[in-house]
């Protein structure tokens, strides 16, 4: 099996090879229709920012590869567009490529921070990523826009909290070198930001400044239900997931009361599959998952009425109540209404709260096992006695 790729701006392909540069070849026959049509859609894109590219589009001119590469060069400087490059770092795949883009078309950092309006004159940091450690505790892994960043600095949220570098690295894999700052352009971990979260823009300046980056995760399009194999580690798991969620955004935590089960929400299976293989690997915490139950309702289709009576004697003081309750149907959506058309005081006013207590516990499970939804009820009549009834009798 080939595995490679097509790069559509020099319309090669590439085959890749473990730990060495990636193989020149001919853009297989198959692929060459396919790679066409996403070539013409990358030149589309481009002439949205070159009224000259546009023009040769439409008169179905081929445009020169150097002007197709300023263009996408231009186009990355000014936050227009966001390339796609494909590889694998597990064997080194891509990789070169990678670093020679970065190298030749990213922007420096003057560039950026105009960009994206950094002001002048101050320390202005962006966090990118929030890490767990084992040992190191929180790290924000962050790059400097501008000015000077040193260990233990004071900096300021956008919405005018404090928070204090507790420890500056510069991460090289899974080690940590701890330096003392960083100027404008490195890319560094800071210690123990406990209030800070992936995205957030960190200044110099007293009451901070606006958000440079606006950062929305996807909406997640896959769940599961999941929960710890003893009860005894569900406070350790629910930990253990606000911190990969911190770490991910991407990812949705949500207790479901109806079904009281943990959801977890992310981009598909394999997302959350690793998910699930973290929290029992790095946090020793065996789970169980299982698709999320449907939260099912049920409700009812014509009105009804009916006359409920409880009555007990057991020695010394017995119970009774006694209602007639009219039920009907709601529109979708609507819930629950309670009502009463009581007269002469045939049940006091003191137990139609206990009737509408008793009537609430009742809905919570209907005779499919289901919460019922969308109903009125209203009691119309009923007796009671002056020794006997009491609120549990009523409910």
């Amino acid at each position: 099996i080939v595995i490679g790729s097509i790069d559509l701006a020099l319309e090669r392909a590439y085959i890749y090879r473990e730990y060495a540069e990636s193989q020149v070849a001919e853009i297989p026959n198959d692929d060459k229709a396919r790679e066409l049509e996403a070539r013409f859609s990358m030149l589309e894109t481009l002439a949205d920012h070159d009224d000259h590219l546009m023009e040769q589009l439409l008169e179905e001119i081929e445009p020169p590869k150097d002007a197709i590469f300023d263009d996408l060069s231009a186009d990355l400087r000014a936050g227009a567009v966001t390339p796609v490059l494909i590889g694998t770092a597990e064997k080194g795949n891509g990789v070169l490529r990678l670093l020679k883009a970065i190298r030749h078309d990213a922007p420096d950092i003057e560039a950026t921070r105009k960009r994206l309006g950094a002001p002048e004159g101050q320390t202005v940091v962006q966090v990118m990523k929030t890490i767990h450690t084992a040992h190191g505790g929180k790290l924000s892994v962050s790059r400097v826009l501008s000015g000077q960043l040193a260990d233990a600095a004071e900096l300021f949220l956008s919405n005018g909290d404090t928070t204090k570098v507790s420890g500056l690295y510069r991460m090289l894999g899974k080690d940590q070198i701890k330096q003392t700052s960083a100027k404008a352009g490195d890319t560094v971990a800071l210690g123990k930001l406990d209030n800070v979260k992936t995205g957030q823009t960190l200044s110099s300046a007293k009451g901070g400044i606006r958000p440079l980056v606006t950062l929305e995760p996807p909406q997640p399009v896959f769940a599961f239900a999941l929960r710890p194999k003893e009860r005894k580690d569900e406070v350790k798991m629910s930990a253990a997931i606000q911190r990969l969620a911190e770490e991910d955004p991407s990812l949705s935590l949500r207790h479901n009361q109806d079904s009281a089960e943990t959801v977890l929400s992310g981009h598909g299976e394999m997302h959350l599959r690793v998910v699930r293989e973290r929290l029992e690997g790095k946090n020793q915490i065996p789970i169980e998952g299982h698709a999320p139950a449907v939260p099912y309702r049920e409700t009812i289709r014509k009105s009804a009425q009916q006359r409920g009576r409880h009555k007990k004697q057991s020695g010394g003081h017995g119970q009774f109540g006694d209602v007639v309750i009219e039920i009907k149907p709601l529109p979708r959506g609507s819930g629950f209404q309670f009502s009463d058309t009581i007269t002469g005081g045939v049940v006091p006013k003191t137990y139609i709260q206990s009737v509408e207590t008793g009537i609430r516990d009742y809905l919570k499970t209907g005779p499919l096992g289901f919460p019922v939804v969308d109903v009125a009820v209203n009691l119309s009549d009923g007796s009671y006695h002056a020794v006997d009834s009491s609120d549990m009798a009523f409910q």
